[in-house]
């Protein structure tokens, strides 16, 4: 399958900022850059990461699979089968571009594809030497720096599916999506719209959550942003509801 390199779209209007040297030097001391052409070089590379995450993306509803390496036999074919549903009215699949359940949810989307269905999608990082990208990616989108992908993923993405399994990059991606909702109910709740953000496993999501309720009291209004679910199944469910509203809203 051919992967999309340089997807088309229509920027997006930007907003300007006057600046002054303090402020530059201040940008570099927080990247970790001293001024010079190593350091001309890397904002260079961190700007076409931020062009990628604010218009290099389709339109439309997509939805961001993350989780381990390491599914069991079954568990892959749950994921495939899943996102496969998912992409044949249209949404799209984006992924982390790894192996494990990120390949099986971009399996199950590039097989929908073939029919007409919604894109598969992969954020990839470039510094993480040895580490291809899944063959099931159809559009790939490669990052120098992680904060930019990271967002890219809360732009595009109109809900979230996190199988079991993932690590420290995993839990990031789900906080911040977390917080993303929580920022939105607390300063737009009339104007926002909320995206499921659905935890698929056994009891490992209920003992996380619970751990958070009691000892970090997490409150019940942000525990309510996340819907834990035994099965891929039920997730589906949660998202082609959601797919539903969508386009009720885009229609008007």
């Amino acid at each position: 399958m051919q992967k999309d390199q340089n997807p088309v779209a229509t920027p997006l209007p930007g907003k300007s900022r006057t600046g002054n040297c303090d402020d530059t030097l201040t940008i570099l001391s927080t990247l970790g850059l001293t001024p010079g052409a190593d350091a001309v070089v890397k904002l260079l590379n961190l700007a076409g990461d931020v062009r990628q995450a604010v218009v290099d993306h389709p339109s439309g509803y997509c939805v961001g699979v993350w989780g381990g390496k390491y599914p069991t036999h079954q568990e892959y074919a749950d994921t495939a089968d899943m996102t496969y549903r998912l992409c044949r009215p249209g949404i799209h699949i984006m992924t982390g571009s790894g192996g494990g359940y990120m390949a099986a949810a971009n399996e199950g989307a590039a097989r929908a594809r073939q029919e007409g269905g919604g894109q598969s999608i992969g954020l990839s990082i470039k510094a993480i030497n040895g580490q291809p990208i899944n063959p099931f990616v159809e559009t790939e989108y490669a990052y120098n720096w992680i904060v930019p992908r990271i967002g890219h993923f809360g732009l595009m993405c109109s809900a979230y599916i996190l199988m079991p399994g993932g690590g420290v990059g995993f839990f990031a991606e789900l906080f911040v999506a977390w917080q993303e909702e929580q920022f939105k109910q607390l300063c737009q709740p009339k104007l926002a719209r909320p995206k499921p953000l659905v935890l698929v496993g056994n009891g490992k999501w209920t003992r996380l959550l619970d751990t958070l309720r009691e000892d970090w009291s997490f409150r019940p209004d942000e525990l309510g942003l996340i819907s834990p679910v035994t099965s891929t199944k039920e997730a589906a469910e949660i998202i082609l509801a959601d797919f539903d509203r969508f386009k009720l809203d885009v229609a008007g």
